[in-house]
């Protein structure tokens, strides 16, 4: 009966500690698939009410050129609790040539996009608290140098190429990322079980007359 008791706690432990182990994991995911995108746009409640705060985001390019012409999309955001005032969005293609734009239909604004040209732009009067749009544009490669958001009554936000990085260099990371976190909550279970195998070795030579 008391080998039975040592074993049963023995399981309770093991319990204890996977459990434990996936909570790490989450935590480990949350923290490696934070993109720096992400980082850069600040948070709804970080926020002053009274201060517009724009956010760039979802910012995507091919990884490579093709004989296609390439997409860059990418989508602006008010995260503040105030409307933002003559917002304005610019987008420097760089060495690379506009074909076409479209902003979509969520606001109104103003476009500037001439085909042939290396940026493209949009103004909106305003940009309520919680809005969003899109921009989808169309070039002869996969390459932009800078996007640009700015307001009258907003700091502006700006994001690079660099900064995004491309999608097939962000499935390596993931991939080495799921490979680290794997590694380090079956560790931790490992660890956790020849614990439990210790614990119950002690407590069994304990019990022995």
């Amino acid at each position: 009966m008391s080998a039975n008791r040592a074993t049963f706690w023995g399981a309770v432990i093991a319990a204890i500690i996977s459990a434990l182990a996936l909570i790490f994991q989450q935590e480990l995911r949350a923290a490696f698939v934070e993109t720096e995108e992400e980082r850069r746009a600040e948070a709804p409640g970080d926020v002053s009410p009274n201060s517009p705060s724009l956010s760039i985001s979802k910012v995507w390019v091919p990884p490579k050129a093709t004989t296609l012409n390439s997409a860059l999309f990418a989508e602006f955001s008010n995260v503040s609790g105030s409307a933002a005032e003559d917002v304005r969005v610019t987008l420097d293609f760089g060495p690379s040539r506009l074909v076409g734009c479209d902003f979509g239909e969520e606001v109104p604004g103003d476009i500037e996009a001439v085909e042939g040209s290396s940026s493209a732009s949009i103004t909106v009067a305003k940009l309520r608290k919680g809005e969003h749009f899109t921009a989808y544009c169309l070039m002869d490669t996969p390459r932009f140098r800078i996007i640009t958001i700015t307001a009258a009554n907003s700091e502006p936000r700006r994001l690079t190429f660099s900064d995004i990085g491309t999608p097939e260099a962000m499935t390596w990371s993931r991939l080495l990322s799921n490979i680290a976190m794997t590694a380090v909550v079956a560790a931790a279970i490992g660890l956790g079980f020849l614990i439990v195998f210790l614990v119950i070795v002690f407590v069994n030579r304990r019990l022995d007359p």
